[in-house]
């Protein structure tokens, strides 16, 4: 449960020296998404879980030097004005 009780994972979530987490769900995935930034590496990267125990690295596009990001959930009206403004993904 997230309010506990914990206790230490005997393995590290990353390979490699990290910080920044980030962590969300993905309602439609049913899957729990971490980004963090690998600061010894110079590079964002991302995996998945769906139990909080268990990651997997994935491949995820990021913009280059992005650092210690946050996630938040924005409405189709939202987006439209942002992709308008600034581009959008390649649908």
């Amino acid at each position: 449960a997230l309010d506990g009780p914990y206790e230490m994972l005997p393995d590290a979530v990353t390979a490699t020296i990290t910080e920044g987490p980030a962590v969300f769900i993905h309602p439609p995935a049913r899957k729990w998404i971490l980004l963090y930034d690998r600061c010894m590496d110079d590079r964002y990267a991302a995996a998945t879980s769906t139990d909080l125990v268990h990651w997997e690295p994935v491949d995820a596009e990021i913009p280059p030097n992005a650092r210690h990001g946050s996630v938040l959930r924005i409405s189709e009206a939202e987006w439209d004005v942002l992709k308008a403004r600034f581009g959008g993904a390649e649908e």
